[in-house]
């Protein structure tokens, strides 16, 4: 096998070709983890981390690829040199792609992984899809080599199958979640023209992302600088995202409207059948409308419609989101240890001490309580 780790982004620009070809053959395949979505997120973020991209090759075939970085984090305000995904909490989700001879090509990575364990204290891989066949393999080969790692859980991403006609589906949804539907739609009518609006043209869909971020800027997000162009790389990202994806025909870009203002934005990608939600806000002065629900049912009926195959809500489940499906798709998060003494001791620290203190709290607690309980009952 041959091992290229690539650390410059001009290198990295010329796998595109081989990088989407790998990823067809894969199970990974997801739009969040085609070269173009890393390019976009890498020229928004990318300037304080070193990328480390892991491509493992035979007979001029990629048989895996790990989209890794080095970068430093915060832990409990203390800052640690880490091995991560390129990836953010943009990024709905993240793995290795894995095309061919699964076990020795994952067996490789690791290696490599620990050949170069100087360079970090730990590693940290958020957001990795339970079931795919790398993440069975990674948890396999670390349990099969006694390899110090601590698995935790991560987001839990609802998601709709379209396997039913919109109006069997709307029936499934709970007999209060309908009412206020229709009550939220209603006040809308009551107090003006309801308009929706669905931006596919690449021409017209960076005009319509600048619209979102108005919309983000009035949401609560805006005060707080969280939203979707409060900070320039997160605005650099969605533009770079826009125009990457236009060209693709990925994007899609919802409103909601009163008269001639909007309400609501719904910023999502279609890819091979299925819509990914991205970003969505809607404007405070609009709230007792519930706009973002109602801009969910308007969409929502439009690609039974249309026939999609699945709606993935993507990030965590939201009460909101669960409002519309039960259906999760589970993610974890697993940190890595080498066998640096900085990362035995982190390892230590959080696999066995913290949750020894933690376990001894809850004892000294129930303890607590149960005298509290004895000294409350009257004597015989």
């Amino acid at each position: 096998m041959e091992v290229e780790i690539v650390k410059d982004f001009d290198r990295f620009l010329q796998w595109e070709d081989a990088w989407n070809s790998a990823l067809l053959n894969s199970d990974t395949d997801s739009v969040f983890m085609r070269h173009e979505w890393f390019r976009c997120w890498w020229q928004a973020f990318g300037e304080n981390c070193e990328m480390f991209v892991v491509i493992i090759k035979e007979n001029n075939k990629v048989l895996g690829i790990a989209p890794l970085m080095l970068r430093t984090i915060k832990r409990k305000g203390i800052p640690f040199k880490a091995l991560t995904f390129i990836s953010d909490a943009l990024s709905p989700r993240c793995n290795i792609i894995l095309t061919d001879k699964y076990k020795e090509t994952m067996k490789e990575l690791v290696n490599i992984l620990f050949n170069y364990s100087e360079r970090y204290q730990f590693a940290l891989l958020d957001n990795i899809l339970e079931g795919a066949v790398a993440t069975k393999e990674l948890l396999g080969y670390f349990k099969n080599n006694r390899v110090n790692f601590i698995r935790e859980e991560a987001w839990d991403s609802p998601f709709i199958k379209m396997e039913v006609g919109w109006d069997n589906y709307f029936k499934s949804l709970s007999s209060k979640h309908r009412y206020n539907l229709r009550r939220s739609k209603r006040l809308i009518s009551e107090e003006g023209q309801l308009k929706t609006e669905c931006i596919k043209d690449k021409k017209l869909l960076g005009s319509a992302l600048e619209r979102c971020f108005e919309i983000s800027k009035r949401s609560w997000k805006g005060p707080l600088g969280t939203d979707l162009g409060g900070k320039e790389t997160r605005a650099r990202f969605f533009r770079e995202l826009t125009k990457v994806g236009g060209t693709q025909d990925w994007v899609n870009i919802w409103f909601l409207g009163i008269g001639t203002e909007d309400m609501a934005f719904e910023y999502q990608l279609l890819y091979k059948g299925n819509v990914l939600l991205l970003a969505s806000d809607y404007d405070l002065k609009y709230a007792r409308f519930s706009p973002g629900e109602v801009l969910t049912s308007l969409y929502v009926e439009q690609l039974f419609k249309e026939k999609y195959e699945e709606c993935d809500f993507s990030g965590t489940a939201y009460d909101y989101k669960l409002r519309w499906s039960n259906s999760v798709r589970k993610h974890i998060q697993l940190w890595i240890f080498n066998k640096r003494p900085s990362s035995k001791l982190f390892y230590l620290t959080k696999a066995k001490f913290l949750p020894s203190l933690r376990n001894l709290g809850n004892f000294i607690r129930k303890s607590e309580m149960t005298k509290d309980e004895s000294a409350l009952k009257p004597d015989n």
